[in-house]
C-alpha cells in the first residue's frame, strides 16, 4: 500500500465565475483548449474557505442572455501606460472581445506541418503544428486526484500577478497589467526579446476567465497596438530596441474528469493548453514551439507538484 502525496497545496477557490457566451456550438473535446503562462512552487495565498463564500445567483443560475458582465476599476496611470500611450478598454469593448474569442476558441482547428508526432511527452497528448508564421498548440493531460475549480483558481492568481509570473516564468516573459476591469478581465502587456536580444516581442491583450459546461477556461487574447495604444510611441522600447507586434491567443482549459460535482470531488481533471501563437518572422518559430511545452511543463511542476509515495511504516 502506497500513500501518494503533492508538495504544492492548493487554495480554496471562490465559487462564483461570470458565465460563457451562448454559442450555437457544442463544446466537445477537440473544441476545448488551454491559456498560457503561470506557475509558483510557494504555497499561494488562499482564498476564503468554499463554506465562507456564498454560491451566488451568477454561478448557479446563469442570466438568461449569458453574458458576460463587467464592472471597471479606475486605475492610476503608471510609467508603462504612459510609455506606450495607453488608452483603456471600454466595458462594451471588453464584453465584445470576451465573446467573440470564446466562440472562435469553440471554431479553432489544428491545421498546417506538423512539429511533433503527437506522441506523450511527460504525459502530454502532444500536438505542435506550423502555417505559416503561425505555431497552432494542443497538449493535455489528465491529473488524478486533482480538482478543476482549484487548479484553475491557482493558475489564475498567479497569471493574474505579475511578480508570480515573472519569477516562475524567467525568460519567457515579462508581463505588466494595463488595467483591471475586474476580478476576471484584465488588460496586460507582455515583452519577450528575440533569439540574438535586438528586438522586442509585444503584445498587449485581454486575459479572462469564465465557467463553461464542463469545467472553468482561462484565456489570453491580443488586442490589435493601434486600438489601446499610440502608435506613434510603440514602435521601440525604452531602451530603444525595435519592437515588433505580435498576435496570440492561448488558453487553458480546466474540466473535472468525472460526472461528479466539480467544487466539492476530488475525482480528478483533464488540463488542456492549446492556442495560436505568431510573431510575425519564421526566426522564432522554433523558439515558440519550445516555449510552449516549457510553459505546460512548468505549470505542472509549480500548480500540480511533483507526487511521490511514502510506503507505509510497520
Amino acid at each position: 500500500m502506497h500513500v501518494v502525496a503533492s508538495l504544492h497545496p492548493t487554495p480554496s477557490p471562490r465559487t462564483s465565475y461570470p458565465p460563457a457566451p451562448a454559442v450555437t456550438a457544442t463544446w466537445s473535446e477537440d473544441d476545448q483548449a488551454l491559456l498560457d503562462i503561470l506557475f509558483m512552487a510557494e504555497p499561494l495565498p488562499a482564498e476564503p474557505s468554499l463554506e465562507d463564500v456564498k454560491m451566488d445567483d451568477t454561478f448557479s443560475s446563469p442570466a438568461p442572455d449569458n453574458e458576460v458582465h463587467v464592472q471597471q476599476e479606475v486605475q492610476p496611470a503608471s510609467l508603462v501606460e504612459k510609455q506606450i500611450g495607453y488608452k483603456p478598454l471600454a466595458i462594451d469593448d471588453s464584453i465584445a472581445i470576451v465573446n467573440e474569442t470564446y466562440r472562435s476558441i469553440l471554431a479553432f482547428s489544428l491545421s498546417g506541418r506538423a512539429l511533433s508526432t503527437g506522441a506523450n511527452i511527460m504525459g502530454w497528448e502532444d500536438k505542435r503544428l506550423l502555417d505559416g508564421t503561425s505555431l497552432k498548440f494542443s497538449l493535455r493531460k489528465q491529473f488524478p486526484g486533482q480538482n478543476a475549480l482549484r487548479l484553475m483558481a491557482s493558475t489564475w492568481q498567479c497569471l493574474s500577478d505579475p511578480e508570480c509570473s515573472d519569477t516562475k516564468f524567467r525568460g519567457l516573459m515579462t508581463l505588466r497589467v494595463l488595467q483591471r476591469v475586474n476580478d476576471d478581465t484584465i488588460v496586460a502587456m507582455r515583452d519577450s526579446q528575440s533569439e540574438d536580444c535586438s528586438k522586442i516581442y509585444r503584445c498587449v491583450y485581454i486575459l479572462f476567465r469564465v465557467r463553461t459546461r464542463k469545467g472553468f477556461l482561462i484565456c489570453v487574447r491580443s488586442i490589435a497596438p493601434e486600438r489601446l495604444t499610440d502608435p506613434a510611441l510603440n514602435s521601440l522600447d525604452y531602451e530603444g530596441k525595435t519592437v515588433q507586434w505580435v498576435d496570440m491567443s492561448s488558453w487553458f482549459v480546466f474540466e473535472h474528469a468525472a460526472d461528479e460535482d466539480i467544487f466539492f470531488q476530488e475525482g480528478g481533471a483533464h488540463i488542456e493548453y492549446g492556442g495560436c501563437m505568431d510573431n510575425g518572422d519564421n526566426e522564432s518559430v522554433a523558439v515558440l514551439a519550445m516555449n510552449t511545452l516549457s510553459i505546460v511543463l512548468r505549470w505542472e511542476t509549480t500548480m500540480v507538484g511533483p507526487l511521490f509515495t511514502l510506503p507505509v511504516s510497520t
